[in-house]
């Protein structure tokens, strides 16, 4: 699939990345795959974490932590200038918590049809769902609603579908944390990009500790994200 490229924002990954980029090269071989390295601190190199895979195409590299949506659009930017043949970019977490099945689901549906922006929709209704993520989840999904009008089951999903000429306008957001993807489902309303949400699977290892989001500022912060975008 050489008209999609594979986003993988990482900081502070372990070896679930490495298992990660090993099936994914396996199920996907001619698909290139882009990590950026956020800045990470975890002391060890992602040239050692990743030795024992088949390397993906280009690593770049942060010197110091700038935040998720950073590290999307300079993903982005890498992309635009050195895959002119690209057609869409599907982005995915470094922790094994969008199943590749899943992503090669993005992946075929962007391929087909790479004019919609594409939501992985996980379901948060299962028991094992730590209750910060419900909470979360929910409450920005009904704030979006009520103040733009966008239904939507799951906006903080990392798994997404864009198409290279809305990843272009997506760099005019001048938003560098985990606001940036709100930011990107509204301007994809105002800019009319359908948005399709593609159920997947509903993955937390650990009860999510791995994650870097922290609940209540970021959740603070995306609902000004989502009254700023108002105007």
């Amino acid at each position: 699939m050489k008209n999609i490229c594979i986003l993988i924002p990482a900081y502070n990954p372990d070896n679930r990345l490495e298992q990660l980029v090993e099936q994914l090269k396996y199920n996907l071989s001619d698909t290139p795959i882009i990590i950026v390295n956020d800045g990470s601190t975890c002391g060890i190199s992602f040239n050692d974490l990743l030795k024992k895979c088949p390397p993906p195409d280009c690593i770049i590299s942060h010197n110091k932590n700038l935040g998720k949506g950073e590290a999307l659009k300079n993903g982005f930017k890498y992309i635009m200038d050195n895959y002119p043949q690209c057609n869409g970019i599907v982005t995915a977490d470094c922790d094994l918590q969008h199943s590749v099945e899943d992503i090669i689901k993005l992946c075929n549906a962007l391929s087909n049809s790479p004019d919609c922006l594409y939501l992985g929709c996980r379901c948060f209704k299962d028991k094992h769902i730590p209750l910060r993520s419900i909470i979360g989840n929910t409450s920005v999904s009904f704030f979006i609603k009520l103040v733009h009008r966008i239904n939507l089951k799951d906006t903080q999903t990392g798994l997404r579908g864009i198409p290279i000429q809305f990843a272009q306008e997506l760099l005019d957001i001048n938003l560098s944390d985990f606001s940036f993807e709100t930011d990107m489902i509204i301007k994809a309303k105002k800019s009319d990009i359908n948005i399709k949400e593609i159920p997947i699977k509903t993955i937390y290892i650990d009860k999510n500790k791995s994650s870097h989001f922290k609940p209540l500022n970021d959740t603070l912060k995306i609902c000004k994200t989502i009254l700023k975008g108002v105007k």
